[in-house]
């Protein structure tokens, strides 16, 4: 199994699935638009099915369309 197909992943896998930094990732926890995530003490969760919907909610036809 490739660590973009787990049902958890950290940080960096997180990015990878999603095809961004971690850095973007980071950054977007702290200032509130990033995916939905877990955090436990010292460590960041990201679920697979929470990347899939944040992702799909930012699906666009057109560049028109408001974000």
């Amino acid at each position: 199994m490739s660590d973009t197909n787990r049902e958890y992943m950290n940080t960096k896998q997180a990015a990878e699935y999603l095809g961004f930094s971690t850095q973007f990732l980071e950054i977007g926890r702290h200032k509130g638009y990033g995916p939905p995530y877990l955090k436990y003490p010292q460590v960041v969760k990201y679920r697979r099915c929470d990347l899939d919907e944040w992702a799909a909610k930012h699906l666009r036809q057109h560049t028109s369309e408001v974000a």
